[in-house]
């Protein structure tokens, strides 16, 4: 067990060892769906957070009245910007505007202590415990002997976590780590 993960725990918190598998977060490519003409544009650039909802840009397509907008589907990290992204530029039908990672990751708790299973399946969540940080983990789905899950991890926390399963096992924490 990698000593960056242990922390001083109370007495009765519930833990157990298992093996993680970490998907790739999600990448979100915005294309513009029209020709048209950019009229709101915000200034972003690569490494930005986006929230869920938040308008990339705002256009109007040719021979239209009616704006339009492209919006974020989920919170993440802008990974790519057309550089002709800006009010007043045209757009072209098709036209990759913006790539966001997001911030929610899936993975897999592979536990072969059955004893541990049996204590796993009444959680709705696990924590991985760090000296600096928890990491919550809301457990989606339970099979027979492995927990589904999702989390919001920024890029830093995603990079911790999956150096942190790729050395081995980990210890999962039932209550959140102080």
């Amino acid at each position: 067990m990698n000593n960056s993960l242990s922390m001083c725990l109370p007495l009765l918190l519930s833990s157990f060892v298992g093996e993680m598998q970490l998907e790739q977060p999600v990448v979100d490519y915005y294309y513009s769906r029209s020709s048209g003409k950019i009229i709101k544009a915000e200034e972003l650039k690569v490494n930005d957070q986006v929230l869920k909802g938040q308008d990339l840009i705002v256009y109007l397509p040719e021979g239209s009245k009616d704006t339009k907008s492209i919006t974020v589907i989920s919170r993440g990290q802008i990974k790519f910007v057309d550089n002709t992204v800006s009010i007043g530029e045209p757009l072209i039908k098709g036209q990759l505007l913006f790539k966001v990672t997001s911030n929610l990751v899936h993975g897999k708790i592979g536990i072969a202590d059955e004893a541990a299973l049996v204590r796993a399946q009444a959680l709705k969540q696990l924590y991985v415990c760090h000296d600096k940080f928890a990491l919550r983990l809301l457990l989606s789905q339970r099979n027979r002997d492995q927990l589904l899950f999702s989390s919001e991890l920024s890029s830093s926390q995603y990079s911790f976590l999956l150096k942190q399963s790729q050395k081995g096992p980990l210890q999962f924490f039932s209550t959140e780590c102080k």
